[in-house]
């Protein structure tokens, strides 16, 4: 999903830079807010008991990261990691974010 930035900003966005490898957030937590990748890239990765990584996707400028489950009551089933050497992420609180979605139909 691409929303607009200065429409996420209205709704209450704020920007967030992360260095290579810095976490965004992790698997299970609640989700929590909307993110949208403004420059950079994130990898959405599992690690498993024995410390194997499987990547389950890379994302880029313009994607949203797990949205979906800001629909839904569940936590998520991935890490979302920053994976260039700067990544700009726009972040919307939940609420702010379902607001915009019903008042910008």
């Amino acid at each position: 999903m691409l929303v607009d930035v200065d429409l996420l900003t209205f709704y209450g966005g704020i920007t967030e830079t992360f260095s290579h490898s810095e976490v965004i957030f992790e698997e299970g937590d609640a989700p929590r807010f909307y993110y949208q990748i403004i420059n950079g890239s994130v990898k959405l990765n599992h690690v498993d008991d024995d410390a194997k990584e499987l990547i389950q996707s890379i994302l880029y400028k313009g994607q949203s990261v797990c949205e979906l489950l800001l629909f839904i009551d569940e936590k998520y089933p991935v890490n979302a990691v920053a994976i260039s050497q700067e990544c700009t992420i726009i972040k919307v609180p939940k609420s702010r974010f379902l607001m915009l979605l019903e008042e910008q139909q």
